[in-house]
């Protein structure tokens, strides 16, 4: 069975982030303000940032600038449409 578009293009996109990332950061990295896991996720067109790392518990965003992920809840976008 072929995935579909949404999951292969999510898995394309990982694959790019975690280039940016390494994967044993990647796997300790959390949430810092619901201590949840994070996921790659791809900038949206027009963003200022590389990638992003998406909570799995909260869905805030953190920025990924220059490759470094920025871990900061007052630098973190809504889950929702671009709203940074």
């Amino acid at each position: 069975m072929r995935p579909r578009i949404e999951e292969r293009f999510f898995c394309e996109a990982s694959a790019n982030l975690l280039g940016m990332i390494d994967k044993q950061l990647l796997d300790i990295l959390a949430c810092p303000a619901c201590k949840k896991p994070v996921q790659p996720e791809t900038a949206r067109p027009g963003e200022d940032v590389q990638g992003w790392l998406a909570c799995t518990g909260c869905g805030l965003r953190y920025p990924i600038r220059e490759g470094i992920p920025v871990m900061l809840v007052d630098e973190a976008a809504s889950g929702g449409p671009s709203n940074d």
